[in-house]
């Protein structure tokens, strides 16, 4: 009988385990991380203007399903269940960098509400600020870059191959600061771009292309 006992005692035990393992549960979020881009083609055009937006997650993000963002003060609503998701120092995120405004306007400053899902259809709340220099809408790139020059702000670079595929993304080191350098270190890079940030990543812009060689610019442009 006490045999007994102890294997319904250890049946309810494994039962309680199991279903309590395959509860849905509510995603965690340590904070959101929002930027303004703004991405420029060219020297002589004004730049597109995006939002980008990255959750710092404690949670599986291999589950993470959607994001929807939702200015307070306008009511103003994204949503998006095509998020990008990857590691970095132990760190798991998933977010969206494409949220836009009809006819590139800017993107709107004040309150807004993050609303992050997962496959449970579980999610969570959180509620951020976006404040920045609307003006730079007005910069060409080159007044946009010595506007960064003259702050204090951060200098990172994009190497990309002819296929476009991203062969470095970081900072803009002595060793990458001249073309020559680039193709020392990556063999088969095609172009690079800078992006200059605000020391919190609130705003980033992106430079136009940078061809390592006349024959790669000359190809693309065929």
């Amino acid at each position: 009988m006490k045999n007994f006992y102890n294997r319904l005692f250890f049946l309810f035990l494994f039962i309680v385990t199991f279903f309590s393992g395959c509860s849905s549960s509510v995603p965690e979020v340590n904070h959101a991380i929002a930027s303004v881009v703004f991405e420029y083609e060219d020297y002589d055009s004004f730049p597109q203007k995006r939002l980008a937006l990255i959750i710092d997650s404690q949670s599986d993000i291999h589950r993470a399903q959607r994001l929807s963002v939702i200015c307070l003060d306008n009511n103003y609503m994204w949503t998006s269940d095509n998020l990008v998701k990857f590691q970095n120092n132990k760190k798991t995120y998933a977010g969206y960098t494409n949220f836009v405004m009809p006819e590139n306007k800017n993107v709107p400053q004040g309150n807004y509400k993050i609303i992050y899902e997962n496959a449970d259809n579980q999610n969570i709340e959180v509620e951020i600020k976006i404040k920045y220099d609307e003006n730079i809408s007005s910069y060409k790139a080159e007044k946009c870059e010595n506007s960064f020059k003259d702050k204090a702000s951060k200098l990172k670079i994009g190497i990309y191959d002819r296929e476009n595929k991203l062969l470095y993304f970081g900072d803009k080191k002595n060793e990458l600061s001249s073309k020559e350098n680039i193709l020392k270190s990556y063999r088969t890079a095609s172009y690079y771009r800078n992006v200059w940030s605000t020391q919190n990543d609130g705003i980033l812009c992106i430079m136009p292309k940078e061809y390592i060689s006349e024959e790669t610019n000359a190809s693309e442009n065929n």
